[in-house]
């Protein structure tokens, strides 16, 4: 097995597994934090969550500009240049730490608006808000140094590293919930775990790389530094659109409809998130060699991974859809009860952009590790504009499901295309036609494969535990079984067999 290969299979493994334990972590957590404090707090735990998460949107363009700039002289083993990258990502991110926490600080007069209806609880707002702030401000003051870690493709370390935190922290949270019930004391928890992640990961950095630590840093010439930072400008622009589609659904949610249904969505969210998130790090540990290859490689062999990389996106998220639009809300009323249930069309539009987002991921990826920043940032925007409007008209009309459906509207018609077109026309220089087919096709071939899972299933009861395992195994089997039944001849599927093949261990002697 290539050591490129090996690497993808390594942090794709440990990725997984980390967020699978997390996932399971976190619903024992959520059902303790459910019993002891209610639903009101789900619903400030979400807000907040998103008006944060949209505040950080700044790091996202510093952050893969520079990581895009240190592949090259990482694989070239040029420390002098990686020490530079290094210095100005840790200019940066002090910066961007404190430019969020002045612009947390600003929000709070327009709670008011925010918060359609004031959840009954005797903790004061903004103290929990603070916490929140600080959580999230305070983490980019050591994190920059990860990026060395993650650029040597070897994310597994962070992910051991948060693995291991997140279940000392979940154990403590659990027995403050059962024995204070004070959520001010949890969420304190929570900050404290963040900080030492990044404090750990930083020494970490220090041993394997010690030449981070050199002082004899020279500042990258003015040419260099003037295109990062267009870079970041650009990427920031290209980033506002993917934060936005994500990290404003709470927001109007909870300023049109109300808190309690942000409490409601935020355990769908949850679920969501946490599978989504594993189907996402299957892929991502493929990102580091991605961007290898992208620095070393012929445009020929870029476009023939890509290509396989998309196959790879829709058979993955394909299959993460259908499960979740079948078994989600059948797994909330076995959970949590009947009473914390969504409405199908809102469940249904709400997971179908999970698919829509995944098919971007090979555009996302390699515009991302080439550095095609400024070609991509007025689409973005573009999409975050489209959201915001599409949101708040469909969502004062149809409720939830205008609110969903108008984040995979805005990406279809923005992003969806105009990324892949960036590509083929400056890296690949040849028509994006035969992309566009593939992915038209691959995106029915899915829709198809999950309207014979949901009729087939839709037979079984609803409420029971055992019912609902066999409506599992049913739909695992199924899905599965309908995309081998439609790829098994093509040359991407003999691709996706080797690297299944590589990760089983009897069968690496005949891979190598």
């Amino acid at each position: 097995m290539t050591s490129r290969l090996k690497n993808s299979v390594r942090n794709s493994f440990w990725g997984a597994l980390s967020n699978i334990i997390i996932t399971l972590l976190n619903f024992f957590v959520r059902t303790i934090f459910i019993k002891t404090l209610g639903n009101e707090y789900l619903g400030i735990n979400g807000l907040f969550t998103n008006i944060l998460y949209i505040l950080s949107f700044a790091e996202l363009g510093v952050g893969h500009a520079i990581t895009y700039c240190m592949y090259k002289p990482v694989a070239n083993n040029d420390y002098k240049k990686t020490k530079s990258l290094l210095k100005l990502y840790k200019k940066y991110y002090n910066i961007i730490g404190i430019i969020i926490f002045i612009a947390g600080i600003l929000i709070i007069p327009f709670f008011p608006f925010i918060i359609k209806d004031a959840p009954n609880i005797k903790e004061s707002l903004i103290v929990i808000y603070l916490l929140y702030l600080f959580e999230t401000a305070s983490s980019y003051f050591l994190s920059y140094k990860k990026s060395i870690i993650m650029v040597n493709q070897k994310d597994y370390i962070c992910d051991i590293v948060k693995l291991i935190l997140f279940v000392i922290k979940s154990i403590v949270q659990v027995i403050v919930l059962l024995l204070t019930k004070n959520y001010i004391l949890y969420l304190s928890i929570f900050v404290l775990s963040t900080f030492l992640i990044n404090v750990i990961l930083s020494i970490i950095a220090n041993k394997k790389y010690p030449f981070i630590k050199d002082k004899d840093v020279e500042e990258l010439d003015k040419k260099e530094k003037k295109d990062i930072t267009n870079n970041i400008k650009s990427l920031i622009l290209y980033k506002i659109g993917r934060v936005s589609l994500s990290g404003t659904d709470n927001i109007i949610i909870s300023s049109l409809i109300g808190i309690s249904v942000v409490g409601l969505y935020s355990n769908y969210s949850l679920i969501i998130s946490a599978v989504s998130g594993i189907t996402y790090l299957l892929l991502k540990g493929s990102t580091s060699s991605i961007g290898n290859v992208n620095a070393t490689e012929s445009a020929e062999k870029k476009e023939d991974l890509m290509q396989k990389t998309l196959f790879v996106s829709t058979w993955l998220y394909g299959f993460t859809t259908i499960c979740l639009a079948v078994l989600l809300s059948p797994f909330i009323e076995i959970w949590i009860g009947k009473e914390y249930l969504l409405e199908t069309s809102a469940v249904l539009s709400s997971v179908f952009y999970i698919l829509v987002d995944g098919l971007e991921f090979p555009s996302h990826t390699y515009i991302s590790t080439l550095g095609y920043f400024r070609q991509t940032r007025f689409s973005s925007l573009i999409c975050a504009i489209l959201n915001i409007v599409l949101s708040i008209v469909l969502g004062m009309k149809f409720g939830l499901f205008g609110i969903f459906i108008s984040t995979s509207i805005s990406k279809i018609l923005t992003t969806s295309w105009f990324d892949t077109y960036v590509l083929y026309k400056y890296e690949f220089k040849k028509s994006p036609r035969n992309y566009y087919i593939k992915h038209i096709v691959l995106l029915i071939c899915v829709c198809l494969n999950f309207s014979i899972c949901y009729y087939v299933t839709s037979f079984i009861q609803n409420g029971k535990f055992s019912l609902f395992i066999i409506k599992t195994i049913i739909t695992v089997i199924l899905s599965n079984t309908i995309f081998i039944l439609m790829f098994y001849k093509t040359n991407e599927f003999k691709y996706m067999k080797k690297i299944i093949g590589g990760v089983i261990p009897w069968k690496k002697k005949k891979l190598n």
